[in-house]
């Protein structure tokens, strides 16, 4: 877990942020989408057992998505927002169902040109390929050295 969790009572669910996967900035140590790293994690707390994760599939430099989840108050839906907000972080704000962490938005709040957008559907960056081990966005530096570097926002 990266920081301290939220409890929802209408829900009866604790929220969770998680952090990024290790090593963080070389994913070919790590292939996959890394599951339940760089997540929102909501858990019955009562017996302990998951509801439901969103991953954002969005860890090849270390930048996280586990951050507070947010009851979201001011539309009266029952649903929870969450932004990134770190160094290094996607710089887009999240919302997602409460009960089944259903996607409902996701829109940047600052300059953004790791990804072309985000799949309002899915949470998951337009240019994610399910084909893919590893995922390779937009960025700084870059991960084949036969390509020169490139820049990304936000960066390191």
């Amino acid at each position: 877990m990266w920081v301290t969790g939220t409890y929802d009572p209408a829900a009866n669910q604790t929220l969770w942020g998680t952090g990024n996967p290790v090593p963080m900035f070389d994913p070919f140590y790590r292939p996959g989408d890394n599951l339940y790293t760089n997540s929102v994690i909501s858990y019955d707390p009562d017996t302990g057992n998951m509801n439901w994760y969103f991953n954002s599939r969005r860890a090849t430099w270390g930048l996280r998505r586990g951050r507070h989840p947010y009851p979201d108050r001011r539309t009266g839906r029952r649903a929870i927002a969450q932004a990134d907000y770190a160094f290094r972080a996607q710089r887009f704000l999240y919302t997602m169902e409460r009960a089944n962490g259903a996607m409902v938005l996701a829109k940047p709040y600052m300059e953004v040109n790791w990804t072309k957008g985000i799949d309002q559907k899915t949470g998951k960056p337009l240019d994610y390929d399910p084909a893919k081990d590893i995922q390779t966005y937009a960025g700084t530096g870059n991960l084949n050295p036969n390509e020169p570097p490139k820049t990304v926002c936000p960066s390191l």
